[in-house]
């Protein structure tokens, strides 16, 4: 036993050497390539940096606009183009002025009635067809809002044209009266017009009297 083993060492540090050198050419054999490539196969370091903005060029700043504002922009601009499609309403799309006012007894029923003839003129022509309404406040002498009238459908605003407002108080004691009248939209929350008060005594009859009509805007 100890004899075969004595004759088979040297086989196997034979095997061993060979498996060494063979190890040994394969290490020089990377050395030698990576001495060849290493000068153009950046490192991983460098590689990062290539794929970065050269942070010694400033760059071209630009003006960032987040998508909440470009909707608001957006939106701000629809605004802009449906209020210049639509007429304007304001209190200087109407002139009104007072053709005629009475306050009188009525002579077929009790009470007295104060009744306003007006004439409109349209200044804006984008109004022409559109709903309006004619609203009339009846004051007492001490400014208490006694009654407001106006018509339960809105009307059409023609170019020009009249309209007429009415109404009755049974209390016969009621000898003065103010009355307030101006145009409106067709859902009386926007005033289109001018404002005239009209100051008015039982059995009275006006027709664009200076002194008995102001013109308010």
């Amino acid at each position: 036993m100890i004899i075969k083993s004595l004759k088979t060492t040297p086989d196997a540090i034979k095997r061993t050497i060979a498996s060494s050198h063979r190890a040994s050419v394969a290490i020089a054999v990377t050395i030698v390539a990576l001495m060849i490539l290493g000068p153009t196969v950046p490192s991983m370091n460098q590689q990062t940096v290539a794929g970065q903005a050269d942070p010694t060029q400033p760059e071209e700043e630009q003006e960032y606009v987040s998508s909440s504002q470009r909707e608001a922009a957006q939106e701000a601009e629809r605004a802009a183009a449906t209020f210049a499609s639509e007429p304007d309403e304001s209190s200087n799309s109407v002139s009104q002025i007072l053709d005629y006012a009475q306050f009188a007894p009525l002579t077929n029923s009790p009470g007295n009635q104060v009744k306003l003839l007006l004439n409109y003129s349209s200044l804006d022509p984008s109004m022409t067809n559109a709903p309006i309404n004619a609203v009339m406040e009846i004051y007492a002498p001490n400014q208490t809002l006694l009654r407001t009238t106006s018509f339960p459908q809105p009307l059409l605003l023609n170019q020009s044209g009249e309209i007429q407002l009415a109404t009755t108080f049974e209390d016969e004691s009621l000898n003065n009266i103010t009355a307030k009248t101006m145009l409106t939209d067709g859902e009386k929350a926007i005033p289109i017009s001018n404002t005239l008060e009209t100051i008015l005594a039982l059995g009275q009859n006006i027709s664009d009297t200076e002194e008995d009509i102001t013109g308010m805007n």
